[in-house]
C-alpha cells in the first residue's frame, strides 16, 4: 500500500487539515485582538507548521508511526530533541498557536500575547532556565529554540545547531523555516555556503515562498528566481513543492529524515505558499503582511477558517 494512500485510509490528511485551520483561526484571533502582529504570513507558514508538529509517516506492515519532528513537551530542553527554528519570526502567532496545540503550553497563554510580561512575544525568544537568586527562572517561550525577529540570522544558527550535533554524537535534526526575505540577507547566503561544506545533512530548511513582503511582489524589490539552482549550486539539495499540499509535505520532511545519514547533502525545500492562505478575502494582498484584520474581517475569516 503506498504512503499516500495508507494516510488516507488513516484519515491523517483530514486531521490536519482541522489542526491548521485552528492554528489560522488562533493567530489571527490574537493579531486581531491585540492589533499587532503579521497575518499575510502567519496564515501561510501555516500548513508547513503543521505538518511538522503533527506529520506522521507509518510503515504499513509494521504498524508503527513515526512523528516527523521528534519533540517532547514535557521536556522542551531535551538535549537530543529536534530543533525548529522559525527564521521568519513574524509569523510568532502561527508559531504559538501551533506550540498550543503541541502541548507546550495551555491555550490559555495564547490570551495574553503581546501583554506586558507574557511570554508570547511579537516575535518569538527562546527558552531557557537559569540560576537567580538561588532559584531556576525561565525566561522566552517553551518550545522555541532560538529568538528571531530581524530577518536572515536562522539559518546561520540553525547551522550551530546542526555542528553541535556532529560534535557531539547527537542525531537531531535542525528544521529552519524561512521566508522570501530570509532569502535576500547576505548572513542566509554565507550558511547557504557553508551548511554543505561542513556536511551538515542533518539540515532541513524550507521556504515559505510566498512571493511577497512588506514592500510589495518579491520579484519587484530583489528577486530570487532561479532560487533552486542557485542551491544547487551551492550544492544543497532542492525539493520544491506545494506548501499547502500535505501529501507534498510529508513526503519531503519524510524523506529527509529518511535518507540523511546517507546521504552528504543538506535540504532545502521550497514550498510555494499564498500569503494569506485560508481566508480567501486577503490572500496574495501584500497590505496584509504586517495590517491586523478588522473586527469584521476577523469575524468573516474566522467562520472561513473552521
Amino acid at each position: 500500500m503506498s504512503q499516500r494512500k495508507f494516510l488516507d485510509e488513516a484519515g491523517e490528511i483530514k486531521r490536519l487539515k482541522v489542526i491548521a485551520a485552528k492554528i489560522r483561526k488562533d493567530a489571527l484571533e490574537n493579531i486581531t485582538k491585540t492589533k499587532a502582529g503579521h497575518p499575510g504570513g502567519s496564515l501561510s507558514v501555516a500548513d508547513i507548521l503543521t505538518a511538522l508538529y503533527f506529520g506522521r509517516t507509518c510503515d504499513p506492515e509494521a504498524g508503527l508511526w513515526e512523528n516527523i519532528l521528534r519533540y517532547d513537551p514535557a521536556d522542551p530542553l531535551w538535549p537530543n530533541r529536534d530543533r525548529l527554528i522559525l527564521s521568519k519570526g513574524h509569523a510568532a502567532p502561527a508559531l504559538y498557536a501551533a506550540l498550543a496545540q503541541a502541548g507546550f503550553f495551555s491555550d490559555d497563554l495564547l490570551k495574553i500575547y503581546r501583554k506586558i510580561d507574557s511570554p508570547l512575544e511579537g516575535h518569538p525568544a527562546m527558552y531557557r532556565v537559569r540560576e537567580e537568586n538561588g532559584r531556576l527562572v525561565e525566561h522566552g517561550t517553551k518550545g522555541v529554540d532560538f529568538s528571531t525577529g530581524s530577518l536572515g540570522h536562522g539559518l546561520s544558527a540553525g547551522a550551530g545547531m546542526a555542528l553541535h550535533a556532529k560534535v557531539y554524537g547527537y542525531d537531531y535534526h535542525v528544521y529552519v523555516i524561512l521566508g522570501d526575505g530570509d532569502m535576500q540577507e547576505g548572513m542566509t547566503w554565507e550558511a547557504c555556503l557553508t551548511i554543505p561544506n561542513k556536511g551538515l545533512s542533518n539540515v532541513c530548511g524550507i521556504v515559505d515562498f510566498n512571493r511577497l513582503q512588506v514592500d510589495g511582489r518579491t520579484d519587484d524589490i530583489n528577486r530570487l528566481d532561479p532560487l533552486a539552482q542557485k542551491l544547487e549550486a551551492f550544492n544543497w539539495e532542492v525539493k520544491e513543492i506545494d506548501g499547502h499540499d500535505f501529501y507534498a509535505l510529508i513526503d519531503a520532511l519524510h524523506e529527509f529524515k529518511k535518507t540523511r545519514s546517507e546521504k552528504a547533502r543538506p535540504l532545502m525545500v521550497l514550498a510555494n505558499t499564498i500569503k494569506g492562505k485560508g481566508v480567501s478575502e486577503i490572500e496574495g494582498i501584500c497590505k496584509y503582511h504586517a495590517l491586523p484584520l478588522s473586527d469584521e474581517e476577523f469575524g468573516r475569516a474566522e467562520t472561513e477558517c473552521l
